[in-house]
């Protein structure tokens, strides 16, 4: 088929803990907005084309953390937001058309009393509604990342992180008119390492995941570039 899709994403991520309590756990909040270039090739069908602008927003104003002994944990909600441009009409969109609430639940578990080795796991639940423009509601889909990490000099932390996500419900909607039961499933696992500038008080992060056993969508590699400032 030919197909060659690349996809620049840069996500500025703003994140509020108050001094508030809520069930024993720090309380906060977060709004996510991502800016994407997207470049499509698909030689079989002629098709060359880009497309930029700002992505669906997501806001979280529940996001609870509790800290222990030898282990963390985190619980939030969320909404991604149909901001960005889309059209099913269009084979490419910076946007998907349709409201989806996310529903998050975590932990973080460390080896030994220094945690200088810790295993981290991030279950996300997604539950979609109709499309804009048409009768189609995706089915829910399940998220799992994980890590396992070790914490050298109070500085670097070097591992290995995995990604997996599987739709676990039926499209549904009079426009669904393909075999529904067919769902998408991907899993992806690489590299990553993170360095803390104490001084400034940032974090510098770079992760590289390689995706395989996709269903019923695109496969490929991923590059992860994070910078955090810590106020």
């Amino acid at each position: 088929m030919g197909l060659d899709l690349d996809v620049f994403v840069t996500a500025p991520r703003l994140i509020k803990m108050t001094e508030y309590k809520f069930l024993g756990a720090d309380y906060g909040m977060d709004i996510l907005v991502p800016f994407l270039t997207e470049d499509l090739k698909v030689a079989a069908a002629g098709v060359n084309r880009s497309r930029s602008g700002v992505g669906d927003i997501y806001v979280e104003p529940l996001m609870l953390g509790w800290h222990f002994q030898q282990w963390d944990a985190v619980a939030a909600a969320g909404v991604w937001c149909p901001t960005g441009d889309y059209s099913s009409t269009s084979p490419l969109n910076v946007g998907k058309g349709f409201w989806t609430g996310m529903f998050t639940l975590g932990a973080t578990y460390y080896f030994d009393e220094d945690k200088t080795w810790h295993l981290s796991a991030l279950g996300r639940y997604e539950v979609n509604s109709t499309k804009y423009d048409r009768d189609i509601r995706p089915g829910d889909d399940f998220h799992i990342e994980w890590g396992l990490g070790k914490t050298i000099a109070k500085k670097w932390n070097v591992g290995v992180t995995a990604y997996t996500q599987w739709q676990v419900t039926n499209d549904s909607g009079s426009a669904a008119t393909y075999d529904t039961s067919i769902h998408d499933r991907l899993y992806s696992v690489g590299p990553e390492v993170n360095y803390f500038y104490e001084p400034f008080k940032t974090i510098f992060s770079v992760r590289y995941q390689r995706e395989f056993g996709a269903v019923d969508r695109v496969e490929g590699n991923n590059t992860v570039i994070s910078l955090t400032k810590i106020f």
